[in-house]
């Protein structure tokens, strides 16, 4: 349609500019992306035997489908886990056995996990630590975002 078409359209009350249906072909619809699973650190649980340290962590499934948790990466160690959390579920697994730490300058614990269509994710938690007798223990975590697509 013409500039005189639509000034004429425009004069009679009606739309001006129309979708020209004629041309729009049936496109598949882009596949659409899957939710990011999240799995979050709810608690830590420390025990220091001497030099040694055993850390538990309770890890939430906050997503709608059931997701493995690969390994754990803290104190520069790594843990391999390998267990399924079924949506909304917490499970409490053992993810560092090893020496105390002697300060507070590692501050980070990467949770890997995938998903059942085989989908990795990373999420990172910030530890938050807390000295008890001049030893170092973890006390508590909270999730960094964005997760990252492993993937992607």
């Amino acid at each position: 349609m013409g500039f005189f078409g639509r000034i004429g359209k425009g004069m009679a009350g009606k739309p001006v500019y129309e979708a020209d249906n004629q041309n729009v072909a049936s496109q598949p619809s882009e596949a659409l992306e899957t939710a990011v699973p999240v799995m979050r650190i709810t608690k830590l649980d420390c025990h220091i035997d001497g030099q040694k340290m055993d850390i538990y962590a309770f890890i939430h499934n906050e997503s709608a489908e059931d997701v493995c948790v690969a390994k754990a990466i803290l104190l520069e160690r790594n843990r391999e886990v390998n267990d399924w959390v079924s949506p909304g579920d917490t499970k409490q697994f053992h993810i560092y056995s090893d020496n105390a730490p002697q300060d507070a300058n590692n501050h980070e614990i990467d949770l890997q996990y995938k998903t059942r269509a085989d989908a990795w994710f990373e999420a990172r938690h910030e530890i938050i630590y807390r000295q008890d007798g001049g030893q170092f223990m973890p006390a508590d975590s909270r999730l960094l975002l964005p997760i990252k697509n492993l993937y992607q």
